[in-house]
């Protein structure tokens, strides 16, 4: 969710995520009092890669590198004064990189410290949520600028998705290791995605959300321990060493972030849900099939696209919450090609639902 200058305000304070106060969850007060507030609150949501920029986007994808590898590299300093263990490793690099009541820091590095050739940021008019509103009286959609990492096109707020809501998956896998944990952690980004963050707010449920979600959890796991990634096992980024942690030798800090980000962050390729506003969304991604056409050409067809969202609807074969009905769904594979789905019986397809 954006301020009036595009600051994203989807995330509620990660104090008041976490707390409790006299055995009450803080986060559905924090939504209620954003309600009250109106529109100077609830200003503004989502990010839109169904509109493609005009020009080619510089990648991101070494510079967010960097950025992370330097947080890590402070964290490894520090234990000269204070001792640090896992679960320590990890809630520094969330207060470097992953904090922020508006934009987490890195989302703020995205803004102000990469060049304007890395973002594509038209104004809400050109984009699908052109005369959209929340369903929150006197909200309006605003939008997360796209940027490239590492070759795909994402939202801007999918990096900030990773290295914070990431942290939280991280926090509820910790308190059940294991597949337990997993599910847990998978079950409280559904949650949120339902509600503070998604379908309550803005009537969007999005699966390119929970996949960075998903995707933080694995990274910040990989912190101090192995992980598997579509079959194949990823060793720790930090090892310890005569009672030390030290940068990893297999680590390169110029693709650092890479194995962690995929297509499953580009909400067009992985369509959302639109509850409250489907039909005009719809109608948008409709009048952006020619620019899609015009740059996949002959792969242009409702296959290539089908596949793509077959391939999305896990995370490397890991389930983190995917969902998509056609009755809410707005893809390019139903979109731009009525004519040809009109002749097909219409199938649904949900996923595993927490």
């Amino acid at each position: 969710m954006l301020d009036n200058d595009g600051a994203e305000l989807r995330r509620v304070p990660h104090q008041w995520q976490a707390s409790r106060a006299d055995g009450v969850e803080m986060r559905p007060i924090c939504f209620a009092l954003a309600i009250v507030l109106g529109s100077s609150a609830l200003q503004g949501l989502e990010t839109d890669q169904f509109t493609l920029p005009a020009a080619p986007l510089t990648d991101s994808g070494v510079d967010l590198s960097e950025k992370v590898a330097r947080a890590v590299s402070e964290i490894v300093d520090l234990q000269d004064t204070v001792v640090l263990d896992e679960a320590r490793i990890a809630e520094e690099l969330y207060r470097r990189v992953g904090s922020g009541t508006i934009k987490t820091e890195i989302e703020k590095f995205i803004d102000h410290a990469l060049p304007s050739t890395a973002r594509f940021n038209p104004p809400v008019g050109h984009t699908i949520y052109r005369g959209v509103l929340l369903p929150i009286p006197g909200g309006l959609i605003v939008r997360a600028p796209t940027i490239k990492v590492f070759g795909y096109e994402v939202g801007s707020d999918k990096v900030g998705h990773l290295v914070q809501q990431g942290y939280e998956y991280y926090k509820v896998y910790r308190k059940s290791p294991g597949p337990t944990g997993v599910k847990r952690a998978v079950e409280h980004g559904v949650l949120e995605e339902r509600t503070i963050f998604g379908t309550a707010v803005s009537g969007v449920y999005s699966n390119a959300d929970l996949a960075a979600n998903f995707a933080g959890l694995k990274f910040y796991l990989n912190l101090t321990e192995p992980v598997d990634i579509g079959g194949a096992t990823l060793e720790p980024i930090l090892i310890r060493s005569a009672n030390r942690w030290e940068l990893s030798p297999r680590v390169d800090v110029r693709e650092l972030l890479k194995p962690y980000v995929s297509g499953h962050w580009n909400e067009a390729l992985n369509p959302s849900e639109y509850r409250m506003m489907h039909p005009l969304v719809a109608k948008a991604v409709q009048k952006r099939c020619s620019s899609w056409h015009m740059r996949l050409g002959d792969e242009f067809s409702p296959v290539y696209f089908a596949a793509l969202m077959a391939e999305y609807s896990t995370w490397h074969g890991e389930e983190y919450g995917h969902r998509y009905a056609k009755k809410h769904g707005v893809s390019l594979a139903d979109e731009c090609f009525k004519d040809e789905n009109a002749a097909e019986p219409q199938h649904t397809r949900d996923a595993l639902v927490y």
